[in-house]
């Protein structure tokens, strides 16, 4: 995969840790896969595809400064050890990946790992390897986010045990198999149009029934709850205007479409995530009318996370637009 801004923490059972921030050069793509990923021999946590990485890595972390964590961010009580630490402002991008990784020391067993978002809370979904190489836990955090930068808290409770390391496991509801492909199909998908996009939707989840697809002449509506676009949505903002004010409904799509990101698992979600950006572009135009004709490309899912989160004008003008 390739990466846009790479992070990699060692942490040792002292409390001390190292970090080593890598991003690609000049014209030269920074390719990395992930530890289990190739039976060959690597000196951390990813395996680097481009000899001259994989040299400038070595030698970076050898000489990376060792810090020693203060009693806010590492403990230790009794048997069990807590570690807690933050990042914000780091960058993304669609296409190029930015990714996490914490090493934890050796023969630490981890017993809870929660990472979150420091503002709403949500926490996040995390890749987490036994590493018997290296005889290290790993955990990896794929950070993506649509502001182009993410934040994000972490808290790892362990214990150290090196008996019975190699037959450990860790599993909570947050972990996630490898990843690191969604945002690729995502950048291939967005190059194609709606109507397609529909039936690669439909493909992704099984579903044989083109919805609210009809072959037609020349009519002035198109199926179930479908009106002429020319006049339907310019109605129904005419008529619900004081109703939908367009400040607040921009500032509630956009806290919509931050909680839909982190919700996204399917090739139809991403696409109901860029049809909520579509309605927010058409905001800052002062286009009620086409706003809502964007959210016409929405779904149950984001209905029904705008309904979760409270959002009460997305949900108001998601339902107006999908004649609910």
């Amino acid at each position: 995969m390739e990466i846009k801004a790479l992070i990699i923490e060692q942490l040792e059972e002292d409390g001390t840790l190292k970090t080593l921030r890598m991003s690609p050069d000049y014209n030269k793509p920074l390719i990395v896969a992930f530890a289990e990923e190739y039976e060959e021999d690597r000196t951390g946590p990813f395996h680097f595809l481009d000899e001259t990485y994989e040299k400038k890595y070595i030698e970076h972390f050898a000489n990376m400064k060792t810090r020693k964590l203060g009693k806010s961010f590492f403990t230790k009580n009794n048997e069990k050890y807590n570690f807690k630490s933050n990042w914000t402002g780091l960058p993304t991008s669609r296409g190029p990946l930015t990714y996490y990784s914490l090493l934890l020391p050796q023969f630490a067993i981890p017993k809870k790992i929660i990472i979150t978002d420091p503002h709403s809370g949500r926490e996040y979904s995390k890749y987490v390897y036994l590493d018997n190489e290296k005889n290290r836990y790993v955990i990896y955090l794929e950070c993506r986010s649509s502001y182009g930068i993410f934040d994000f808290i972490i808290e790892v409770e362990f214990i150290i045990s090196g008996e019975t390391f190699l037959t450990s496991t860790y599993n909570d509801e947050k972990i996630v198999n490898l990843y690191g492909r969604e945002p690729d199909m995502y950048q291939q998908f967005s190059l194609i149009d709606d109507k397609n996009m529909i039936q690669i939707n439909q493909i992704f989840q099984g579903e044989t029934i083109m919805r609210d697809k009809y072959e037609a002449g020349q009519v002035g509506t198109q199926g179930p709850n479908a009106h002429s676009q020319d006049m339907t949505f310019n109605q129904i903002w005419n008529q619900d205007t004081n109703n939908l004010d367009l400040v607040t409904l921009k500032n509630d799509l956009s806290t919509l479409r931050k909680v839909m990101e982190q919700e996204a698992s399917t090739a139809e979600h991403y696409s109901e995530i860029g049809a909520i950006a579509n309605s927010e572009i058409e905001i800052e135009k002062g286009n009620g009318a086409k706003a809502l004709e964007a959210l016409s490309k929405t779904g149950k899912w984001s209905l029904s996370i705008a309904e979760k989160i409270g959002v009460g004008i997305a949900v108001v003008a998601i339902k107006n637009s999908l004649g609910i």
